[in-house]
């Protein structure tokens, strides 16, 4: 029972962690992120890859327990998913 939860948790982060590192990419190359930064950045910090990457992986693990009824102890995956996103993107 453990070791299949970790492995859900561990595939799941994988897979969070590259879609987000892969829209925060395409959200660069067509501005949005500056975009951001001249807009909003009275309201909130400057765009951190690491806090955008942090919360991406947030919504995307949300959805995917609202969408499919998984347990809630996924959401570990969020926290892990912020840090290979980091790493994803660092180049």
């Amino acid at each position: 029972m453990l070791k299949g939860l970790v492995h859900e948790i561990a595939m799941l982060a994988i897979v969070v962690s590259t879609v987000a590192a892969t829209l925060i990419l395409c959200m660069e190359k067509w501005g949005w992120l500056e975009w951001w930064d001249v807009h909003h950045s009275h309201r909130f910090g400057r765009a951190c890859h690491f806090c955008l990457g942090f919360w991406l992986c947030l919504a995307m693990c949300l959805a995917f327990i609202t969408y499919t009824g998984a347990t809630w102890w996924l959401l570990i995956s969020a926290f892990m998913g912020a840090s290979i996103t980091r790493q994803l993107i660092r180049v």
